[in-house]
């Protein structure tokens, strides 16, 4: 569900059937950040992807942890593995994920949609 995130003003919700909850949030500006805490031992991000899709920063804290490219040939969710596993100790932890107002060379957009982040306790 994408009420985890807590959003900056460059982002917008965007109701859907597919989506988590039924919505997603979505920004193109470059700098663009949602940040979200939880308690857990791993964490995975629910993204939408598509033609138009740019990449995604993912931060730690401050550390930048991993950038995604949400691009896809056909619009869909996807999965991502952020952090952790059964052996991680089970912490609260804040994200952060940043438009970087880039894409890769199949793209035709920059536009992140994040749709939830599902913490495993």
């Amino acid at each position: 569900d994408d009420t985890i995130f807590r959003l900056d003003d460059a982002w917008h919700t965007v109701n859907a059937k597919a989506d988590l909850g039924g919505s997603h949030v979505e920004t193109s500006a470059a700098g663009a950040s949602a940040t979200a805490t939880a308690k857990g031992r791993r964490y995975l991000l629910l993204a939408r992807t598509g033609p138009t899709s740019g990449k995604l920063s993912v931060l730690l804290g401050h550390h930048r942890i991993r950038t995604i490219d949400l691009f896809s040939s056909a619009p869909g969710h996807k999965v991502f593995d952020l952090y952790g596993g059964a052996g991680t100790k089970r912490a609260s932890r804040t994200f952060t994920f940043r438009c970087t107002g880039n894409h890769g060379p199949f793209s035709s957009g920059s536009t992140v949609e994040l749709d939830g982040l599902s913490v495993l306790r």
